[in-house]
């Protein structure tokens, strides 16, 4: 059992630097990862993005706690089980999606939306004819 914890001041909604549930056995973790801010809020953007999971920042860091795991030589090969303690919705309008929120925008609010310009420039040599 591995335990997770902020490597730097937490952000994490709800987060109490330094606060141990009375629910949780520290005697029973064999590990505690810790994942920085930028790394926690990461995964949870590739989760959101990639795999169409909305999760909050803390799901985000067991996330990567949970590859840093996966990624160890002695783990190879080894199912690793992580449990995603938040949901996303709370943090939509925050840190965590912003930056998706206004790319999306931008690119709604662009006449040519996600296309590369040479695909731009072929639309418009089409309009032009």
């Amino acid at each position: 059992v591995v335990g997770v914890e902020p490597a730097d001041r937490s952000i994490i909604s709800g987060d109490n630097p330094g606060f141990i549930p009375s629910i949780l056995d520290i005697k029973l973790l064999d590990e505690v990862v810790k994942v920085t801010n930028v790394e926690a809020i990461e995964m949870a953007r590739r989760l959101a993005l990639e795999e169409g999971l909305l999760v909050g920042i803390s799901s985000g860091a067991a996330a990567a706690a949970a590859i840093t795991l996966a990624r160890r030589p002695k783990n190879a090969g080894k199912l690793i089980a992580v449990i995603f303690p938040s949901f996303g919705e709370r943090y939509l309008t925050t840190t965590l999606f912003n930056s998706i929120y206004e790319e999306e925008v931008l690119h709604q609010m662009h006449p040519f939306g996600k296309r590369t310009f040479l695909e731009a420039e072929f639309i418009l040599d089409a309009e032009g004819d």
